[in-house]
């Protein structure tokens, strides 16, 4: 066979990078459209802290649950806990009114109700669907409401008694505020599944057309 020939051939068995780039674009645009979600709702979220609001009204479990469900590695964990102990830190700092730090071990546990609700959006993985959504938004919000009151009993500025009976006061005395972290909470994290979703099919769409 002629050296022309084999020349012709070669270059009909490299892929062209047309067709690579689509395939390369969609996942890229995929990883892009949940870290830009996740950093759009702690600004959002954070905003909402430092603004006159409807008490115990937050964005930070639905950013929490999203980051677990749809981040990936250390940025799942970074991106909420590192909002939120910032914000703490940084509405202290200026003075904010109701944003302040309780004891230690009050604080601690607040945080790790945050990562739990980390740690709950990871069933989302398992099967993205709307009730899936509904029932881990709701689970993550139960667990937080359990880990961080269990931290405000122990908090001795909370002037709880420190046995069974102060800890049940504890939680009966949370109910009425966990009314508006359980509503945030659950309507945050479906809306923020609904707009990462629609992104993501409206960037699936776009891809499809330029092949």
């Amino acid at each position: 066979m002629p050296q022309q020939d084999y020349y012709i051939q070669f270059l009909l068995s490299v892929p062209s990078t047309a067709a690579i780039e689509p395939r390369v674009h969609i996942l890229n645009s995929f990883r892009y459209s949940a870290t830009v979600s996740a950093l759009a709702l702690l600004v959002l979220a954070t905003g909402l802290k430092f603004a006159p609001w409807i008490p115990n009204v937050a964005l930070f479990g639905a950013l929490s649950v999203f980051c677990g469900a749809y981040l990936r590695g250390p940025l799942a964990w970074i991106i909420p806990l590192g909002g939120i102990i910032a914000s703490d830190f940084l509405g202290e700092f200026l003075g904010v009114a109701g944003i302040y730090r309780y004891t230690a071990i009050s604080m601690i546990l607040n945080y790790v109700g945050f990562a739990a609700m980390v740690g709950v959006g990871h069933l989302l993985r398992l099967r993205d669907s709307w009730d899936v959504v509904l029932g881990t938004s709701i689970a993550g919000s139960v667990v937080f409401f359990i880990i961080s009151n269990f931290g405000c009993w122990l908090d001795p500025v909370m002037k709880y008694s420190t046995n069974l009976t102060g800890l049940i006061d504890c939680y009966i005395s949370a109910i009425p505020f966990f009314r508006n972290s359980f509503l945030s909470d659950v309507i945050g994290t479906a809306a923020i599944v609904a707009v990462h979703q629609l992104a993501m099919t409206y960037q699936t769409n776009e891809v499809s057309e330029t092949v």
